[in-house]
């Protein structure tokens, strides 16, 4: 008896995912509901759980880009069975949506490798040329399972052997099994190159050598996405420094009534999120999506808001931002950032983002701009809101200012539409009172 472990879809828009790792190996038992493996799409990463109890199967390695719905492991219940006849045909196969379910929450933010699909066994090589071949995970048709006893894979286990090794090993059991007493015999053989491949491993990071923090995971999504980003978008800047008094004291004005309707302390973020949503209407052009070939205006207005967590950026997203209130939207956004940090948002809370704000300002951040979120077509960077003092007519005067640059996809916009759309925040922000208290009550 088996079940499958398959790739989940795990948002409207995933068609592959990557597997980062497996968290247990290939021959290891497992429990229902342990989390057996970890994988990556292009918004989040996510351990999923094991669909039953048995001995774990490996068939797509760490690294592979596997489309969804595929095969990537397999459960059997009868650990003899699958050692020494192979794999049977699977009894069960999971569905879409308790796939979706399968998943555990965890935080986001893609890694490369190949597409893998399941290969017919291999007999088993030769112990004298196993040192040729690559260690656990080099190739697809390694996760084919090889005749071997379960005493012999408990002391390859023990004994350190990589997958590959194991494999490599020649069977003198009945019908080519490999039975203990071989991959005890081979291990000896094997020992000077486990012993190189660990000192090897031992040296990084130490002494004066510099340490090496491969770009996996979260970090390695977002190095990709910002890579994928900086090569493929032609992006240019512009930056208006906005004098926000009207915003601040309405702000003050707000807090105490909107605290006492709605439990929730209003925030610049939402505030910002609420005034850009309502800017975007007559600019959309910069709520789109961009490739090569086309500029995809989107209908709804989605802000992502960039998060800083344990687990890197992310940026959870605000859906039907226009329609919200101030109040709404502040609720939904301290939900997001709380459930970023704490490594829970789900995939959906990622996806349909079209439009970003980053504030940095409460870092006291002046000024900075940001790269886009492919595809979207703009990024607004805010910085810190601060006193700044002029010289007007009246006198010297202090106004609360700060400094808004808009990040737009030059194939999508040019410097004079970005310039007209901060020059409609800058309308909203110090227009009349009263539309202001409209647009944010």
């Amino acid at each position: 008896m088996a079940v499958d472990i398959i790739m989940p879809k795990l948002g409207l828009t995933m068609t592959e995912g990557t597997i980062l790792r497996w968290i247990k190996q290939d021959g290891d038992k497992v429990e229902k509901g342990e989390a057996v493996l970890e994988i990556m799409t292009d918004k989040t990463t996510m351990e999923i759980e094991s669909p039953g109890s048995g001995v774990l199967r490996v068939i797509a390695t760490e690294g592979s880009t596997v489309p969804i719905l595929e095969v990537v492991g397999r459960i059997t219940v009868d650990e003899d069975a699958a050692g020494d006849e192979g794999l049977p045909a699977a009894e069960s196969t999971l569905t879409e949506s308790n796939l979706a379910a399968n998943g555990r929450r965890q935080a986001a933010t893609e890694g490369q490798g190949e597409r893998l699909t399941c290969a017919e066994p291999t007999a088993p090589a030769d112990v004298e040329s196993s040192s040729s071949q690559p260690l656990l995970g080099d190739s697809a048709a390694e996760a084919v399972p090889v005749k071997s006893s379960p005493a012999a894979r408990r002391a390859a286990k023990e004994l350190g052997l990589t997958d590959c090794e194991f494999r490599s090993i020649r069977g003198t059991g009945p019908g080519g099994r490999i039975v203990e007493e071989d991959v005890r015999a081979a291990a000896s053989k094997h020992a000077a190159r486990i012993a190189q491949h660990d000192n090897t491993q031992n040296a990084r990071g130490t002494g004066d050598q510099p340490q090496v923090v491969p770009l996996t995971g979260v970090r390695g999504l977002i190095a990709e996405r910002m890579s994928r980003s900086a090569r493929e978008a032609p992006q240019f800047h512009v930056t208006v420094e906005m004098c926000l008094d009207q915003l601040v004291n309405l702000r003050k004005e707000l807090l105490p009534e909107i605290e006492r309707s709605h439990s929730v302390r209003i925030s610049y973020t939402g505030m910002l999120v609420k005034i850009v949503a309502e800017a975007l209407k007559g600019f959309p052009t910069l709520n789109s999506f961009v490739n090569d070939r086309e500029v995809r205006v989107q209908p709804e207005v989605n802000i992502g808001v960039a998060v800083d967590s344990s687990a890197g950026l992310t940026v959870p997203t605000i859906y039907g931002a226009r329609a919200k209130s101030v109040a709404d939207i502040c609720l939904e956004l301290n939900d997001l950032v709380k459930r970023a940090r704490d490594g829970s948002l789900l995939p959906d809370d990622l996806a349909g983002g079209t439009f970003t704000i980053s504030n940095l300002g409460m870092l006291g951040v002046d000024e900075f701009a940001a790269i886009l979120n492919p595809p979207q077509a703009a990024i607004l960077a805010v910085g810190r809101f601060k006193p700044q003092l002029y010289l007007e007519d009246r006198g010297i005067v202090a106004h609360s200012v700060a400094a808004f640059t808009l990040t737009c996809d030059h194939r999508a916009a040019d410097g004079a539409l970005a310039a007209r759309f901060l020059k409609r925040i800058e309308e909203i922000v110090r227009g009349d009172e009263a539309g202001l208290r409209s647009l944010l009550c």
